[in-house]
């Protein structure tokens, strides 16, 4: 990320380590396969956003893996998705990476 983590005050990012466009990110999303009834997608969004918003367990998410929760919608999560994807896919690529 940008910032520095909490649990980890003086250890620098990698954009303060000299390296200015470096930035990742741990990210976690729900995926439902294609053909999903919409109103089952709806359900699990506002269930899951329901559960990560109350205060007890994003503080508990904060303190334990360092995440400060960006709740996305699934248009917005897809821009996002999106872009990782092309970003790291072009890491990948660039540097023959194979599994």
């Amino acid at each position: 990320g940008r910032e520095r983590l909490p649990a980890l005050p003086d250890t620098p990012t990698a954009i303060e380590a000299g390296f200015p466009d470096f930035e990742t990110l741990a990210w976690w999303g729900i995926f439902a396969p294609t053909g999903t009834p919409p109103d089952i997608v709806s359900a699990i969004a506002t269930a899951s956003k329901e559960i990560l918003s109350e205060p007890a367990t994003a503080a508990q998410l904060k303190e334990t893996q360092q995440m400060t929760l960006l709740l996305e919608d699934g248009p917005a999560f897809k821009i996002f998705f999106d872009k990782q994807v092309a970003t790291w896919g072009k890491v990948v690529k660039d540097n023959n990476i194979r599994a």
